[in-house]
């Protein structure tokens, strides 16, 4: 820990889900699991929701950790794992959008749809979402 605290001590109370113990742990670390994802995903703002999750998860699992370094560890792995499911996501979000795109869209009847009625079932292009990702995501 950054404070005078014993390792021992804070995981035996983090470990019996002392709510004073884990707001500790947040307060020290979600900067820096932040930060960590903020590298991976290139977003500060989805990069504070992966660090938010992974704290959740951490609080409502039942974890006993043996050391502070296993501690550590969960965190920062919980971390990029969350991060390389919301890259995994997006990208599957893309495919589907630029799919979307590609169709030609009908309606219930096989009717071709018009542009202006087009844009009420499609309201976003596939060229909106990709303004939006890192090109590293792009596979």
């Amino acid at each position: 820990m950054k404070s005078s605290e014993t390792d021992i001590t804070f995981l035996n109370r983090l470990n019996s889900r002392d709510h004073e113990a884990f707001k500790q742990l947040f307060r020290e670390y979600f900067q820096d699991i932040a930060y960590y994802s903020s590298k991976i995903l290139k977003d500060t703002d989805v990069a504070e929701d992966v660090a938010q999750d992974v704290f959740i998860r951490l609080w409502e699992k039942e974890n006993h950790f043996e050391n502070y370094l296993a501690l550590k560890s969960y965190l920062y792995l919980s971390a990029r794992n969350s991060c390389l499911n919301y890259i995994k996501h997006h990208n599957i979000v893309l495919e589907y959008a630029q799919n979307l795109v590609q169709k030609k869209p009908t309606n219930k009847r096989g009717t071709r749809l018009s542009k202006r009625k087009l844009s009420v079932y499609y309201p976003t292009t596939s060229a909106t979402f990709r303004a939006n990702v890192p090109k590293s995501w792009n596979s």
